[in-house]
């Protein structure tokens, strides 16, 4: 159960008793047969006011399965064009459009599996390698002739889909590799063929889509005569 989610529900919880209560004090001094009625509503309204926090946990638990389903999406693009635009073919090229932005490029990829399923975020950022979707606030509303309740909550989810801080890593040593001239020596996993030096790394993610789990492993490409950079010597 989500703890901000939680605390907030019982302090609306209490308000709403609170209301309730003092209203059902009220009736005790006023005419019994309304005094009765209520009584024998009263466990319906609690369970409307309780059901206010459920849907708003079903509403969020919907979002949640959403959002892992666009991840797996996400992920399978992000690793099979290289953190980088389909249009650069898999190639790295520093100061220009294929030069890899880790964080925005994978919230771009995310924000359009999200709209595949009708869903917008209002804000996506990376943290660390926190991913932290904020949907906005949900609201919900139960109103008869005793309550006027309503219930209204952030629903925010983190998720850790990838190691950006490894990711910005291998690019760094990347950039330090060409600028020393020692790009052809950088990484130990790496096979060139007509100045295409094509890069494999460690870096794995394993994602669940079409029945099937697949694992796919994060390598990438760059051209020796056109890294984008000048060497240093």
């Amino acid at each position: 159960m989500n703890k901000k989610g939680k605390w907030g529900f019982l302090q609306f919880l209490f308000i709403t008793v609170l209301i309730v209560f003092s209203y059902a004090a009220y009736l005790n001094f006023s005419d019994n047969s309304e005094l009765n009625n209520f009584r024998q509503s009263l466990g319906e309204n609690q369970i409307a006011v309780t059901n206010l926090y459920k849907n708003y946990e079903l509403d969020v638990l919907n979002k949640e399965i959403i959002l892992n389903y666009a991840i797996d999406k996400a992920n399978k693009k992000f690793f099979q064009n290289s953190a980088i635009l389909q249009s650069c073919n898999n190639l790295w090229s520093f100061s220009s459009n294929c030069e890899p932005n880790f964080e925005q490029n994978y919230i771009d990829l995310l924000k359009e599996e999200l709209e595949f399923y009708n869903t917008e975020a209002d804000s996506i950022k990376i943290e660390n390698n926190d991913l932290i979707v904020n949907f906005g606030s949900l609201e919900f509303k139960t109103k008869n002739e005793v309550i006027d309740a309503t219930y209204s909550n952030e629903a925010t989810i983190t998720k850790i889909p990838l190691d950006f801080t490894k990711l910005n890593s291998i690019k760094s040593e990347l950039r330090s590799c060409i600028l020393n001239n020692k790009l052809k020596t950088c990484f130990e996993n790496q096979q060139e063929n007509n100045n295409i030096l094509t890069i494999n790394t460690d870096i794995k993610t394993t994602y669940f889509l079409n029945n099937k789990v697949e694992t796919s492993n994060f390598n990438f490409k760059i051209d020796t005569k056109n890294t984008g950079l000048n060497s240093l010597f």
